[in-house]
């Protein structure tokens, strides 16, 4: 008997990563909100990926070998890498098959490097959910010309694919706006201080080279001279080891300038809520960084963001109003107004409110549900 009620599209997300990162914290949050009235969700991920505890009990999932993709010169490296690749098209697609999927959803490049190929063996459609920037044209222009749907993270990502335009979509990260409430958090880290009244300054990210930590560093410095109520937290790390020793030669540049007693780096944290809480600034110096989801999460804990004027972030970060906005590389404006924040706390504060209203007007869960079901529906 007819129920009159359509088909649930069957959906299959491919997620290449073993560690959390923005790119998958913001998938979760968009699948929590899509409709599973309209939607049945299948997961593709690698083994002994994070990534299995956020959805576990919620949706179906599959673990496969994949290999992150990393440009390498040694052939032997290429051809294991290229195998994988061969053996897992093949074991995708019978996934697919098996469960009737009608739609690929491929998010970001790591993703989409097994996903393109796997379109095309099984003919079902593609949506690539670009969160990364790409350097290769090459790439740029085959990667988007054969998927069905595109959604870019940001107008700095859908400015840079060579595709008409009814192809491609920005869909801006939602934020759970409840979950990332100042006021329903403690401030234990602060409390848990040597001395809590100093300011308290953070840069929340990977600890690799295009984030550029070492600019904090020499802007530490500065600050640090002229201004004693400072401390600085570096919370992350090299996530997936791609950056041999990094770590240790920021660190050992913190020592050489004199500044452990004013610099902690805390690692990798899963929730970041209580931590970033407790900071009074956040600091991002990511050079061209695709969206910036931390400093959506840090604004909607009313936090004022000193950040570079380029990539994604502009879109996210008022200058003047919910932070600053620095010229790209100019450490000496971006240590003048970290400087401006430290001995302004009512601007903190008032910057801090205009974040958060910020956040709410432009970066809800519902946009981002409604738009991304747009883009399935579609298909």
């Amino acid at each position: 008997m007819k129920t009159g009620l359509p088909k649930k599209k069957n959906i299959l997300i491919m997620v290449n990563s073993t560690r959390l990162s923005g790119a998958e914290l913001s998938l979760i949050e968009t699948v929590s909100k899509l409709s599973v009235e309209k939607y049945s969700f299948f997961f593709l991920i690698p083994f002994d990926s994070d990534f299995r505890n956020c959805v576990k009990g919620k949706h179906s999932i599959k673990e496969i070998r994949l290999i992150r993709f990393k440009r390498n010169n040694n052939p032997m490296e290429i051809a294991k890498f290229l195998l994988n690749l061969l053996f897992s098209i093949v074991a995708i697609s019978k996934y697919i098959l098996k469960n009737k999927i009608d739609i690929i959803y491929s998010n970001s490049i790591q993703a989409q490097i097994y996903c393109l190929p796997v379109k095309f063996t099984t003919g079902r459609k593609l949506v690539w959910h670009v969160r990364d920037s790409l350097t290769s044209k090459i790439a740029k222009y085959f990667f988007s010309y054969c998927s069905d749907k595109v959604i870019c993270v940001s107008e700095y990502i859908y400015d840079q694919l060579p595709i008409k335009l009814s192809n491609k979509q920005v869909i801006y990260n939602g934020i759970d706006l409840e979950f990332w409430d100042a006021s329903l958090h403690t401030l234990e880290t602060r409390s848990a201080r040597r001395d809590k009244n100093k300011v308290l300054i953070g840069c929340i990210g990977q600890i690799i080279p295009w984030k550029r930590p070492f600019d904090l560093v020499v802007a530490a410095e500065q600050i640090v001279a002229s201004c004693h109520n400072v401390h600085f937290l570096f919370i992350g790390d090299d996530l997936f080891n791609e950056h041999s020793d990094y770590v240790n030669q920021i660190k050992n540049e913190v020592a050489r300038r004199g500044l452990n007693s004013s610099i902690s780096f805390i690692g990798c944290k899963t929730d970041v809520r209580e931590i970033m809480n407790n900071l009074d600034i956040i600091v991002h110096c990511a050079y061209n960084e695709p969206f910036g989801r931390v400093v959506l999460e840090g604004m909607a804990l009313k936090k004022p963001v000193v950040a570079y004027k380029c990539g994604g972030v502009p879109e996210i970060v008022v200058d003047n109003s919910t932070g600053f906005l620095v010229e790209p590389l100019n450490i000496n404006l971006l240590t003048k107004k970290i400087v401006d924040l430290v001995d302004n706390g009512a601007l903190r504060t008032k910057f801090g409110e205009n974040a958060r209203s910020e956040v709410e007007r432009k970066f809800s869960p519902e946009t981002n549900k409604n738009m991304t079901e747009f883009v399935l529906d579609s298909l």
